[in-house]
């Protein structure tokens, strides 16, 4: 596959229109995720979750994917138990990024589809976006929402945008 069509495929473009297409509406801003996805993990163990996420990773699929370092904290975590129970082999993640509030992921050996339908890609960049919490899906927890609003006062009137 071509690098344009790659870059298409895990772009947060292409996930946000899957995501939608079924019906999902944004329930929280990109910035509020992203705050709220770094302030519900554990600062002091970032490194600790990041070597532990690159172990997982190293051992279900052989390789380590670019960008594992800029996935927020709380979905580092969460990763490894999401994919876990899946056979990496086909899926060999070669990327990973977050962007607009979404978890990009390409994948070494994609295959587009051709009728628009989506793939056994599309469908696990599906279950991993609505999966890893918070998402921009669901309403982030009341304790959660009350974090950001002490921590992040910046982003206090995002936190009323979209529900």
């Amino acid at each position: 596959m071509k690098p344009a069509e790659i870059a298409r495929l895990s772009s947060a473009g292409h996930i946000q229109a899957l995501l939608l297409a079924c019906g999902l509406k944004q329930r929280i801003t990109p910035a509020i995720l992203a705050a709220a996805a770094e302030l519900l993990g554990p600062d002091s163990w970032r490194e600790e979750i990041l070597g532990e996420a690159r172990q997982f990773f190293a051992q279900h699929a052989g390789m380590i994917p670019h960008g594992l370092e800029e996935i927020p904290s709380r979905w580092l975590q969460q990763l490894p138990r999401h994919l876990e129970n899946r056979e990496m082999g086909p899926f060999m993640i070669t990327s990973l990024a977050f962007d607009q509030g979404l978890l990009c992921v390409a994948f070494a050996h994609e295959i587009g589809s051709q009728s628009g339908r989506m793939t056994v890609w599309d469908d696990l960049r599906f279950v991993l976006n609505l999966a890893l919490e918070p998402n921009l899906w669901h309403s982030l927890s009341r304790d959660a929402e009350q974090d950001v609003w002490n921590r992040c006062p910046a982003l206090r009137r995002e936190l009323f945008s979209l529900d």
